[in-house]
């Protein structure tokens, strides 16, 4: 469970000391598909910039993936990462990714399906399992990239 893997997360970013140095924009700090608007399968719009504000982009980047962990599968949050990773031509330090994954809470599954709404049926019995496989690829990918 993902209870398990905390400690370790922790363990990870506890021996990184404080967040990498970055340089900060402008960022949504709450990037998630509920946010993006589409037309005719293009991208329109972002919406509900109530916590906008100054940061590191892999914050938004690591809630993503944290969402579509919650909602679709791990393999989609990584495929995401990769993604972003090869269009934007950056990489996200995996202290933001490991940040931002364990930031999840058992008890989102009391708001999610309120939240999709008749867009999506909610997979509560899968959700705590398809964290714990988002959570194990960043740290890996944390333990590959260390000096």
């Amino acid at each position: 469970m993902v209870k398990a893997a905390r400690p370790l997360a922790r363990g990870v970013l506890g021996d990184r000391g404080q967040p990498p140095a970055s340089t900060p924009c402008f960022i949504h700090h709450d990037y998630q598909q509920f946010n993006l608007l589409w037309q005719r399968g293009r991208l329109t719009s972002v919406v509900d910039w109530v916590f906008g504000s100054s940061g590191d982009p892999g914050i938004d980047v690591a809630h993503l993936r944290l969402n579509l962990s919650v909602l679709y599968s791990s393999a989609l949050a990584n495929q995401f990462l990769d993604l972003y990773e090869s269009m934007s031509g950056t990489v996200v330090e995996r202290w933001w990714d490991v940040e931002g994954i364990v930031k999840y809470l058992p008890s989102w599954g009391g708001f999610l399906q309120q939240q999709a709404g008749r867009r999506l049926k909610v997979d509560f019995e899968g959700m705590h399992e398809r964290v714990e496989g988002t959570l194990a690829s960043a740290l890996a990918a944390s333990d590959e990239r260390r000096p």
